[in-house]
């Protein structure tokens, strides 16, 4: 990947050599204005070179000139383990492969079933310049996701690693049954509260009295997705409608927080 380069000039005045921003060591032009570079490394992708000639009496710069250098595609990505979080989404990162070229750009590929190729992916990111990209909007399913990259050169990489996840951004809900019919009279009430997901823990379960204030009922977990609490009715309690609320989270962390079914 070693070069050279050459150019004209006035003759005897000294060259500088800059590449992508970083000057390489001055060198004199010959009796001819003739000058050169020798050896030149050329990094992966797009190579930016301009000259500037100066002696005592001022200087002059060139145009710009590109050399691509495409040695290959860049090497396979290493996908990492999602990170859900319900609110932003599904959290992807990459990092590159312990050994070959390095991509500069890179685009995240998911699909409902496993796959081997770009073209069979049903989803995927914009050309991205950073690590990590943020999925979100997508049903309740298993994915698959992968990510491809691009070098300057504009070769893309293999198909990285494929790491499956269920993805489910839909929170629990809750529906309510009692022991008895409404209207209810003074004496215990025993109420069963059912999640439609398992939950992290415990949910809040409040009540309100008609015309009253709320008041926490303490529940426990008596089955599968179930909670069950008594609630006893005096002479005190305020007669009307009563509103429930309740609160949970399930393993993935979408959370509920309103009135059960």
């Amino acid at each position: 990947n070693a070069y050279t380069l050459a150019g004209n000039s006035e003759p005897f005045v000294n060259v500088r050599l800059v590449q992508n921003g970083q000057p390489l060591p001055i060198t004199p032009a010959d009796f001819r204005g003739k000058w050169y570079y020798t050896n030149v490394a050329l990094v992966e992708g797009s190579n930016a070179f301009t000259a500037s000639a100066f002696d005592l009496l001022g200087s002059a710069n060139s145009g710009s000139r590109v050399i691509v250098r495409d040695s290959g595609p860049p090497a396979a990505l290493v996908i990492d383990t999602p990170s859900y979080n319900p609110a932003s989404g599904l959290s992807l990162t990459w990092r590159f492969a312990a050994a070959g070229e390095r991509a500069t750009r890179f685009r995240v590929l998911w699909h409902t079933n496993s796959f081997s190729s770009p073209a069979q992916a049903s989803g995927q990111s914009p050309i991205l310049s950073a690590q990590s990209y943020t999925v979100s909007g997508l049903t309740a399913r298993t994915y698959y996701f992968g990510v491809v990259g691009y070098h300057d050169a504009g070769n893309i990489s293999p198909l990285s690693n494929l790491i499956s996840y269920n993805y489910d951004p839909v929170p629990p809900a809750f529906s309510l049954n009692f022991d008895k019919s409404s209207p209810v009279g003074v004496g215990p009430l025993r109420i069963t509260l059912t999640s439609s997901k398992a939950l992290a823990n415990t949910p809040s379960f409040t009540l309100r009295p008609y015309g009253a204030q709320p008041v926490a009922l303490l529940i426990s977990n008596t089955a599968f997705n179930t909670y069950e609490g008594t609630l006893s009715i005096t002479p005190s309690t305020p007669s009307g409608l009563m509103q429930f609320t309740v609160a949970g989270q399930d393993l993935v962390g979408n959370k509920y927080n309103g009135s059960p079914a």
